[in-house]
């Protein structure tokens, strides 16, 4: 086979989602690192940062073999005219990439999911974390994504379908491409009918739980909305009234709802948009190589932010990089001798907030505005 000549599309589709893969591990491992620590040294772990535990523990791993590995897992010996820029793997590789990346997608997603009902349950209905630490409730929550996800996810083995993608990675396809939609070539793994198939199981059950999350976030704002509605009957008369917890709130949920949906929807468009074309725009490519692979660096501002947030109100004489520090658990012994050396200079004593979970150091999401 002649070397192909790679269009900018494909070397982008190879380098690129690299930049934002590496920022999602990095973000990742920081957030696991930290939930590890707390248990590390014994300290209670509500059940709502145990679930965000599970969520970037796929998280990380799909950030790994499929964004930042990209086409090194595709196979050298691809046909001519879907060949992969940077290729250098096998089809065992390529299934490996495809099974796992579309398992820890899937694994996620749904966890994500039952993390938005379990901050509305925790508002409108007052789940306690006692009631949260039951076996059983837990077990309820962490077992059935698992289920779920493996009994899409390894189906496809059987039938060969997770395949060179035509752009930067493996995923569910038959091989070649071009068999799915012209009957004149042959395919050589997969087949049209099983692709189609799982294609809609794949796209129902991701279209059912983005749907979810929307909805739960929607009903959790407008549950603290009504908390704070009844709680205006009390206020003196020309008392101003107050919707720091609602906008708290709304606040903190674009945030987790920005996280996932909008790092996903080019994708899910691009897919809707090749099912019904049979290819995508290269516009929305570009888009979904820059913003998919975030995904991971979003959760992990999910987590931090709101933790870098109090620390600043509590700290507001401290700087920024003495924050982030601080928040990210980072011991860098220069860093902080620099940090020393400037309050020795200026004359003022830092007061620092506290490690706990009460102060400076909350429990993420609603338990810092609950």
């Amino acid at each position: 086979m002649t070397d192909p000549t790679w269009s900018a599309l494909q070397k982008s589709a190879a380098i690129i989602p690299k930049i934002g893969g590496a920022l999602s591990i990095v973000a990742c491992s920081l957030l696991i690192r930290d939930v590890a620590m707390k248990w590390k040294e014994n300290r209670s772990i509500p059940f709502p940062t145990l679930m965000i535990f599970a969520i970037a523990i796929p998280t990380l791993i799909q950030s790994f073999f499929q964004d930042f590995m990209t086409t090194w897992m595709v196979p050298v010996d691809t046909h001519q005219y879907q060949a992969a820029f940077l290729a250098a793997g096998t089809t065992a590789s390529c299934t490996f990439q495809g099974f796992v990346s579309l398992t820890c997608i899937m694994l996620a997603g749904l966890y994500y999911t039952e993390l938005a009902i379990v901050y509305w349950g925790t508002v409108r209905h007052g789940w306690t974390e006692t009631k949260m630490k039951q076996t059983g409730f837990r077990v309820a929550f962490f077992l059935p994504p698992v289920v779920v996800s493996l009994g899409l996810t390894v189906p496809p083995l059987f039938y060969e379908l997770y395949n060179f993608s035509g752009l930067s990675i493996c995923q569910f396809m038959p091989y070649p491409m071009d068999c799915a939609w012209d009957d004149e070539v042959p395919c050589l793994r997969g087949n049209t009918e099983a692709t189609v198939i799982f294609f809609y199981l794949f796209v129902g059950f991701g279209a059912l739980y983005n749907v979810t999350i929307v909805v739960f976030m929607v009903m959790l704002t407008h549950a603290i909305w009504k908390q704070e509605r009844a709680m205006d009957r009390f206020l003196t008369p020309g008392q101003e009234k107050r919707r720091k917890q609602t906008r708290r709130t709304y606040k903190q949920g674009l945030r987790y709802v920005v996280s996932y949906l909008i790092c996903w929807m080019p994708t899910f468009v691009g897919t809707i948009i090749s099912l019904m074309h049979g290819h995508s725009t290269a516009a929305l490519a570009y888009v979904n190589f820059i913003i998919a692979p975030l995904w991971g660096f979003f959760l992990g501002g999910v987590y931090f932010v709101p933790r870098y947030e109090t620390y600043r109100e509590k700290n507001p004489s401290g700087g920024r990089l003495q924050a982030l520090v601080h928040v990210l658990n980072i011991d860098i012994d220069l860093l902080e001798t620099t940090l020393a050396s400037v309050d020795d200079t200026t004359g003022n004593e830092t007061t620092l907030a506290s490690d706990d979970d009460t102060t400076g150091n909350q429990t993420p999401l609603l338990s810092e505005i609950a």
